[in-house]
């Protein structure tokens, strides 16, 4: 009879542990997929394009800097990199230079000191601040290569208006076609509007010529919009679909599963096809618009996409 409690007891404690270890709720899911995410990452990043047409302005934004101005921001970062080390380098040998930043006395200069004594600067008011400022911005100077600095900060500034020139000719031929349709369509209105709205403002004809021009263009500008929208889901269900049908095929032969295809180019391209229908017909059902909890998980890329926007507009 003892043991049998000891068992009861034994397993009902066993069991306490085990249920209050059990990953509940989202914390849960995350502790089992963690483990596998650096696999699936790259699926993940070929399926979102499928499915999401909301971040036009972001994916060409991102091809403009792939084509016209990664190269030089890639440049220039790099030269950045290389003149921080060289100058930090300087620093430490440079005794006056490292009197002045290095505040904890610990023989090593770091960026924060650089930074925390070079905004002492700023507030610089009696003589005796304004001498040791004079003598921070010498030794600072005489660490930096303002040639190498120069040409990286033009390389990031030629790199940055290649993307900015991108979006905004995108921007401008939308409004262009956007623009001509409402020529068209104003001409057409003016056949069957033009009439009975002279009729009810008489004294106001060149206002209303001029309200149909600028509503007719106001919704060309829109429908050129939507038009964009459309090639974009298009062509980002192409791309996603293409790459992802590319990876499952290749993890399904590389499990077994397709040992004796050889011609893996058909299977990739049926794939593709199907995940490209699959993906138009879901972003025209839920009208280009993007889920509740995807936002949540693409919240950074949506920020990104209303600030190119915005640079589009200005």
């Amino acid at each position: 009879m003892v043991v049998k409690n000891r068992k009861a007891s034994g397993s009902s404690s066993g069991d306490a542990p085990a249920a209050s270890t059990a990953p509940q709720g989202l914390e849960g899911l995350y502790q089992r997929i963690e483990p596998h995410l650096e696999a699936i990452m790259p699926y993940i990043r070929a399926a979102v394009p499928i499915i999401e047409s909301c971040f036009a302005l972001t994916i060409l934004a991102w091809g403009a800097f792939q084509q016209a101005g990664g190269g030089m921001i890639k440049r220039a970062w790099k030269e950045l990199k290389v003149e921080y080390v060289d100058s930090m380098k300087k620093l430490q040998e440079d005794p006056e230079a490292k009197a002045i930043f290095d505040k904890n006395n610990d023989g090593e200069v770091s960026i924060g000191e650089v930074a925390t004594t070079m905004s002492s600067v700023i507030g610089a008011k009696t003589p005796e601040e304004k001498q040791k400022a004079r003598r921070m911005v010498g030794a600072t100077m005489r660490c930096v290569d303002p040639n190498r600095l120069l040409d990286a900060v033009t390389g990031f500034w030629a790199g940055m208006v290649a993307v900015i020139a991108a979006l905004r000719s995108q921007l401008a031929a939308c409004v262009s076609v956007g623009a001509s349709i409402g020529q068209k369509g104003a001409e057409y209105a003016k056949v069957y509007l033009e009439k009975p709205l002279y009729e009810k403002f008489p004294d106001y004809k060149d206002w209303v010529d001029a309200g149909l021009r600028a509503g007719c263009s106001l919704i060309g500008i829109l429908v050129s919009l939507f038009m964009a929208r459309i090639v974009t889901a298009f062509n980002c269900a192409i791309k996603g679909a293409q790459r992802l049908a590319e990876m499952a095929v290749k993890a399904l032969h590389d499990a077994g599963y397709l040992p004796n295809v050889k011609d893996r180019g058909s299977r990739v391209q049926t794939i593709a096809m199907a995940l490209t229908a699959f993906g138009l017909w879901y972003q025209f059902s839920t009208g280009f618009s993007c889920p509740t909890l995807m936002k949540i998980v693409l919240f950074p890329l949506l920020i990104s996409e209303n600030i190119l926007t915005l640079i589009a507009a200005l």
